[in-house]
């Protein structure tokens, strides 16, 4: 076996050497430190560049949260190690915005019209996590707003706010999560990669589009 630079891999992959340098600090990658470099092997980097899969079927919630969280720089802790250098080595093909398409499974929309008395309650509850344009400061008056929750508290919800499910003008869309909860305890609003997203789905809207590119390239700069 030949061994390999943090550079020589990092142009093989088509990554740069800070990612590469990053898949190892998170053990997606596995290298030896020798005289203050880091060492890998050609089989390793072979390894982790066969599992690349270009966009394609929608993902699954748990692998869709999962590349979210990798692209965002966390922990998608519910996936094993393997799938999570499947994923990470899926995002060294592919943008965040080119696997959009393929995200539309994180969560299940329902369309909801809730009191506007109730609306600022809802969007406060501590059992959802604010998307969309609400989590930018970027947009106003750009359709309904977006709160992610957990399945598991899509009744109570309903209960509470007593909702017109299925409205045909709804004021909020609950993207129900059947997946492990991906959000921080006490965390509100989602983290810019789910924001960017979701404004990429808003297709006839081109300001939201552009929001989305700005979030992304500040991501990358």
């Amino acid at each position: 076996m030949n061994s390999l630079s943090v550079k020589q891999t990092a142009a093989i992959l088509g990554v740069s050497d800070r990612r590469v340098r990053t898949m190892i600090a998170d053990e997606l990658l596995t290298a030896e430190r020798v005289g203050g470099r880091w060492i890998l092997t050609d089989a390793e980097v072979a390894r982790f560049r066969d599992m690349r899969r270009k966009p394609g079927r929608p993902y699954s919630s748990a692998h869709a949260w999962g590349l979210l969280s990798i692209a965002g720089h966390r922990n998608p802790a519910w996936l094993s190690r393997r799938e999570q250098q499947r994923l990470t080595a899926v995002l060294a093909d592919a943008s965040i915005e080119d696997l959009a398409p393929s995200l539309r499974r994180r969560a299940e929309p329902h369309a909801w019209y809730v009191h506007p008395g109730l609306l600022t309650d809802l969007t406060a509850d501590g059992r959802v996590v604010v998307g969309g344009h609400g989590a930018t400061g970027k947009l106003r008056h750009a359709g309904p707003g977006r709160l992610y929750l957990s399945v598991d508290d899509l009744d109570a919800l309903d209960e509470e706010y007593r909702p017109t499910i299925d409205a045909a003008d709804p004021n909020v869309t609950m993207l129900a999560i059947q997946s492990a909860w991906p959000f921080r305890p006490g965390e509100h609003i989602v983290w810019d990669t789910v924001a960017a997203v979701d404004l990429l789905e808003m297709a006839n809207d081109d300001r939201a589009k552009r929001v989305a590119h700005e979030i992304l390239e500040e991501m990358d700069a």
